[in-house]
């Protein structure tokens, strides 16, 4: 009796890892994987290219896993159940009533509490988590391999076409945006080149210091600023209260047209969006 209530508490336990790393996988932040891996950070390197080529794999381990500790815990918790029947009077004819409580021991221990602790401290545990599910995966993989059979067997019989991996990354869409010749004109190219490359821009090079910001008080008249609109260039000005760095609106140069010069800027005020 022992060695089964033992048995059950290790595949109770399987179950809330495999369970947890089903949800930590689509936690991870393989952004960030991917920044520390290109900054010399080997275990980040090792994880993100095993989740790369073996993602589907791992996600597949998690499921199987799961169904087989499920089945494992019941299978033993009945019979256990049927044993103390023997012991235990009030059991007798009574086992598959109380065999239905497994359900919250499971759902609680094996589903709820370790996914929702497998999803908060996903990029810490993902250096357990893979190098564990890639055992599992070796282990488990004619199974995996069954279940994959299945599942294009499934797809072929209901015509369901698997999902394609169409997506460019930013290096690939960048170079396909400067080799193309037509429809975009160079204005248009530079624009969208520096959407894609934002990402490796400092935020010194984009970031105008407040010093350097056109802006008019709110008590500025409209003769003064037209002046500034023209010099400036600037479809839209912005309004600060008392000192620059209370903003409070923007002024935008089209709302001016039927203007009295003597009006202030505050009657034109329009909010920050």
């Amino acid at each position: 009796m022992i060695s089964s209530i033992i048995t059950i508490i290790f595949f109770l336990i399987l179950e809330a890892f495999f369970s947890g790393s089903e949800i930590a996988l689509f936690s991870i932040n393989r952004v960030k994987l991917k920044y520390l891996a290109k900054n010399g950070n080997k275990k980040a390197e090792k994880v993100y290219k095993k989740l790369n080529k073996y993602f589907d794999d791992y996600i597949a381990t998690t499921l199987i896993g799961t169904t087989l500790s499920i089945v494992t815990i019941t299978a033993i918790y009945v019979q256990l159940l049927m044993n103390l029947s023997y012991f235990v009077p009030f059991l007798h004819g009574k086992e598959e009533i109380f065999a239905e409580s497994i359900i919250i021991l499971t759902l609680l221990f094996g589903e709820i509490l370790p996914k929702s602790i497998f999803q908060y401290y996903a990029e810490k545990l993902v250096y357990f988590i893979v190098p564990a599910l890639d055992v599992f995966r070796k282990f488990l993989y004619p199974l995996i391999l069954i279940a994959n059979v299945i599942t294009k067997v499934v797809f072929f019989i209901f015509r369901i076409e698997a999902k394609k991996d169409n997506i460019l990354t930013r290096e690939e869409l960048l170079d396909a945006l400067l080799m193309e010749t037509e429809g975009i004109e160079d204005l248009e190219k530079k624009i969208i080149a520096n959407v894609l490359i934002f990402e490796k821009r400092r935020l010194a090079e984009i970031v105008v210091p407040l010093s350097d910001v056109v802006a008019v008080s709110s008590d500025t008249k409209i003769k003064e600023l037209i002046p500034i609109l023209k010099e400036t260039g600037f479809s839209r000005i912005p309004i600060y209260k008392k000192r620059i760095d209370e903003i409070v609106g923007i002024v935008r140069a089209y709302d001016l047209v039927n203007a009295d010069i003597e009006d202030v800027v505050e009657k034109f005020k329009k909010p920050i969006r």
